[in-house]
């Protein structure tokens, strides 16, 4: 018996507090390159700099296209929740936006 060691890569999202990495299991998928590891990484929608030393998970990149360029909203939904909030989502991130139906706010 033999004992080697293998190095390997494993992908995670470098935005502050996302926990978001490649793969299904506990630790992520782990690859053989850099180049491997891109290349999973952008069929799954990440975006890593020319580098390949950051690598943005597809919710943040969303997030931060929303943050420069705005929301794309929906129109307001067309039912009233209970008790009285309306709803639209952003059309690329999914971002919900709530208010308050006018006779709710004012109480008439």
């Amino acid at each position: 018996m033999s004992i080697s060691t293998h190095t390997c890569l494993v992908v995670s999202c470098d935005t502050p507090d996302c926990l978001a990495y490649i793969g299904e299991d506990d630790e992520g998928s782990h690859f053989p390159t850099v180049e491997a590891a891109i290349d999973s990484g952008e069929r799954e929608g990440w975006q890593f700099t020319r580098d390949g030393r950051t690598a943005r998970c597809p919710d943040c990149v969303r997030a931060e296209v929303c943050r420069i360029s705005a929301h794309q909203w929906t129109g307001w939904a067309r039912r009233w929740d209970a008790p009285g909030h309306q709803n639209r989502w952003c059309r690329y991130c999914g971002t919900r936006q709530t208010r308050l139906r006018p006779d709710a706010v004012t109480g008439r």
